[in-house]
């Protein structure tokens, strides 16, 4: 069987029509494969941003309850966040995790580079797992993400995203991932 070789488009143009420190949108003129053209091909691009499947040292899963704008509901999902420039994955990782829970982690590992919306998001997504997260303070107090923290087994966490109550998809893999990864399926 013959192998098919991969066929980018080329960027003819590019301009920002929504440029902000934390979200843009671009409108690109891009030329296909087959030489017709899109005049008006829209891209996000955002900061990176990292999950957190975090066992504590108990074997609860640490999982955030919080509304979400965007949704215009509350959630359950995953601690995660904006990656800093200066941070790699699982700095992100832990300065998230102990921002929004007060827990640390003894031992984290990094996962992986996802993509979320490969048709039209440049951001990057990164998922770390933690083990041994103790509580070592308060969360971090934003009104902006009032956030209730719940700790649940892995079952729960596994039933809760397989039943829909966890309906943020890049957490449902990263719940599954994270189980998988510990040996917990």
């Amino acid at each position: 069987m013959e192998e098919k070789k991969e066929k980018k488009w080329e960027i003819l143009k590019s301009e920002y029509v929504l440029n902000s420190p934390y979200y843009k949108v671009k409108k690109e003129e891009v030329l296909l494969p087959d030489g017709s053209i899109i005049k008006d091909y829209f891209m996000r691009e955002r900061k990176g941003w990292v999950l957190v499947y975090c066992l504590t040292k108990e074997g609860k899963v640490i999982l955030n309850r919080q509304y979400k704008h965007g949704a215009q509901e509350v959630v359950m999902e995953l601690p995660g966040g904006m990656v800093e420039e200066s941070e790699s994955p699982e700095e992100g990782a832990k300065r998230e995790l102990e921002e929004e829970t007060g827990y640390v982690m003894e031992h984290v590992e990094y996962m992986g580079e996802f993509v979320t919306d490969p048709s039209n998001d440049r951001g990057k997504a990164w998922l770390c797992v933690g083990t041994g997260g103790k509580k070592i303070k308060e969360p971090k107090d934003d009104p902006t993400e009032p956030i209730e923290i719940e700790l649940v087994s892995p079952e729960e966490a596994l039933r809760r995203a397989a039943e829909g109550e966890i309906k943020t998809l890049p957490h449902v893999a990263a719940i599954w991932m994270g189980c998988k990864k510990l040996g917990l399926i």
